[in-house]
């Protein structure tokens, strides 16, 4: 790996922003970074191109759109054009998987592989969700070449320069057209790619089903239906996913030579293992002895009786969502497997997500790193704005740190840990490789988790508890005014309401944090959300508070019965959640402060507070904010008086108990309800799984 510091010795000579030391994970001590700052401006200009390419649909002349395209909208609120385009991308994207390959070096592979614009913005949303990429590219035959890729994207992208202003060589131009039937360019191939092939799921007579029609129900559209042109069915996209469904059912996962794609989507990857055939074969056995899939008698191909699963649920897969729901505890599966596996099945696609859904809601990330002007050229090109990517890099690995502590929690991180956290899932083989080796499962992304302040925030406000120098603190840095760089990673000018020049000051908490598990609280609404919802999500946030108190209960229980070890207890009791006390950005990016070359964690280091270590132009670190947010002083914590603290805690939240009794007492209730409804589920599955055993 190139040296830690590289590109980061501004004019002087002087490192403007180094890595720390080291990088603890778990009981391991990396002495280089899981991810390059190389690869990260690699991501970034990536998410830029997909932003040019945006405003390319945007403004697209009318001339160059067919004419049912003309009058779509583009909109935030009702974006159809972006939308249809989307779903064009996704039908270039599946056509390309058919044909690429994997075994050419990086440069050969761009001028003879690389595929358009728009079909990258569809790999890259499927990667990010990367167990379900995972286990397709093991699963689905046409998408073996995507795993011998591996860690091909950002190097290509590397390769290609300014991926928006990539053009590929005429025979390259050829070469897509003769795969693909389409033409190389985006927004040339949209007038060329009109329709989609659809096969009949009642007598399998392939049909062309329009991306458009002037009545609403093309296949791009949310009314889609056709009858099918020989025997007439009307075929909707509940048709198609059940025929997939069936079709993948049928499949013989007992035979000597059976191939993982006879198994469902969703049940061969697992937090620790890659391909676990096992429980796959275990869960299918389950779902085919169901009464309603059993092979029916006098069926002698596997066509008969896809058809007949089809007829028996009448061509509709909301038929078979009810019933297996109803069905789950005697089948002996729980409801949320159920669940996983039904997820995958939505349409004709063959891949297990909405990669047109999946791409849409990366377009939110995409524009927040747009806002912040990150994903500009040249943006951190200078030694002094790299540092903020220093300190990303260096918050996502303390991130992977509380992961390993805290195996049953559910974390969202900030936006600039999100940001290294995509770019290493971008590196699909090695993310996967670092996962197990540093934290000892592999740990998925949900790209679908709802967004809460937490995701508005580029720091972690203040808060609780760290166990490094590679935490993140909760000091926030104003743009020093020696600083050469307005867009300094050391921070901005934060202005809210009324201006006030204050030292920001903190709680009685320790100075580091980590990123939160969606427990910030906005100091001001979020103009993104209303009144109801911000009340749903203040709501949800308590819940998890409630669940980390009493998980840190159960663990202290654990270690006094010498059921877990106590430096283990120690770690997981220094990743606090609580942050009470967010910094919203408005425009302009603000930046948290890492403890660097520091050689003691940063919760209990002074130094920390005074910037010694951290932001080396101006010890004294001020913003502008509304003169009503007061933030009282923090008194150090140390030893002993880490119990103060805990005891503090417990009883603001005996006050806050009493202050909001009315409004907990229904969320408590709603808790208890799913968890009655959980174990009730689990105890009739597992009254099953017994009396099959004692048959057996």
């Amino acid at each position: 790996m190139p040296d830690r510091h590289a590109g980061n010795v501004g004019p002087s000579g002087r490192v403007s922003g180094s890595f720390p030391p080291a990088f603890p994970i778990g009981p391991n001590s990396l002495t280089n970074p899981l991810v390059s700052i190389k690869y990260v401006k690699a991501h970034l200009s990536l998410l830029g191109a997909f932003k040019t390419l945006g405003k390319r649909v945007e403004t697209c002349p009318l001339e160059d759109l067919p004419v049912l395209a003309r009058c779509l909208d583009y909109t935030p609120q009702t974006p159809r054009r972006w939308a249809w385009f989307v779903c064009l991308a996704v039908e270039r994207f599946r056509r390309w998987t058919k044909h690429v390959t994997a075994n050419q070096d990086v440069d050969s592979w761009v001028k003879a592989e690389a595929p358009p614009l728009d079909v990258l913005m569809v790999w890259h949303a499927y990667m990010l969700n990367p167990t379900w990429y995972a286990e397709d590219c093991l699963r689905i035959p046409r998408l073996h070449s995507l795993q011998l890729l591996d860690d091909r994207l950002l190097p290509a992208v590397i390769a290609m320069g300014d991926p928006a202003q990539y053009q590929p060589s005429e025979e390259r131009k050829r070469a897509w057209v003769a795969n693909t039937g389409t033409l190389f360019d985006p927004i040339e191939a949209l007038k060329h790619l009109s329709h989609h092939d659809v096969i009949c799921p009642r007598c399998h007579k392939r049909n062309t089903a329009p991306f458009l029609t002037a009545e609403g129900d093309g296949y791009a559209q949310q009314g889609f239906t056709l009858p099918c042109s020989q025997c007439s069915l009307p075929i909707d996209k509940s048709d198609l996913a059940l025929d997939k469904l069936a079709r993948d059912l049928v499949k013989d996962h007992n035979s000597p030579d059976t191939k993982l794609d006879t198994y469902f989507p969703g049940t061969l990857r697992g937090p620790t293992d890659m391909a676990s055939t096992e429980h796959a074969k275990q869960i299918k056995d389950r779902v085919v002895q169901f009464k309603y899939f059993v092979r029916p008698k006098g069926s002698t191909t596997e066509k008969e009786w896809v058809r007949q699963i089809n007829e028996d649920f009448g061509y509709s897969i909301e038929d078979v969502h009810q019933t297996l729901r109803s069905w789950s505890s005697k089948i002996g599966l729980l409801t949320r497997i159920l669940n996983r596996i039904l997820s995958a099945y939505t349409d004709d696609s063959p891949f297990s997500i909405d990669l047109v859904g999946a791409v849409i809601r990366q377009g939110s990330f995409t524009d927040k790193m747009h806002v912040f002007g990150w994903t500009s050229p040249g943006y951190f090109d200078k030694p002094i704005d790299e540092v903020v990517l220093v300190h990303a890099i260096t918050r996502y690995h303390a991130f992977l740190d509380m992961m390993t502590s805290s195996p049953a929690s559910f974390f969202v991180p900030t936006l600039d840990i999100d940001l290294i956290w995509h770019t290493h899932q971008l590196m699909a083989g090695k993310y996967a490789d670092d996962c197990m080796k540093y934290v000892g499962r592999y740990i998925d992304h949900d790209d679908k988790v709802e967004e809460t302040v937490s995701q508005t925030h580029l720091i972690s406000p203040a808060g609780p508890g760290s166990n490094d120098s590679a935490s993140h603190t909760a000091i926030v840095a104003a743009r020093s005014l020696e600083t050469p760089s307005a867009r300094s990673s050391v921070g901005f000018w934060l202005t809210v309401g009324a201006a006030v020049t204050c030292v920001l000051r903190h709680t009685r908490r320790p100075v580091a944090t980590h990123a939160s598990e969606h427990n910030a609280v906005q100091v001001h609404l979020n103009a993104a959300l209303n009144k109801k919802t911000a009340a749903a999500l203040e709501r949800q946030r308590k819940r998890r508070e409630r669940k980390m108190r009493s998980r840190r209960q159960r663990d202290a229980r654990f270690v006094r019965s010498g059921e877990l070890d106590p430096e283990q207890y120690r770690r997981g009791q220094a990743h606090y959640a609580a942050f009470l006390m967010p910094v919203p950005f408005n425009s302009q990016p603000i930046a948290s402060c890492v403890s660097v070359n520091q050689s003691q964690c940063a919760a209990v280091s002074p130094d920390v507070l005074h910037g010694e270590g951290v932001c080396s132009q101006q010890n004294l670190m001020y913003m502008h904010r509304a003169p009503e947010i007061v933030l009282p002083e923090r008194a150090p914590v140390e030893g002993a008086a880490v119990e103060e603290v805990v005891v503090e805690e417990a009883a603001v939240e005996e006050a806050a108990v009493v202050a909001g009794e009315g409004a907990r007492a229904v969320a408590v209730e709603e808790e208890a309800r799913a968890a009655v409804v959980e174990v009730e589920e689990a105890q009739a599955v597992a009254a099953v799984l017994s009396s099959e055993s004692g048959t057996t």
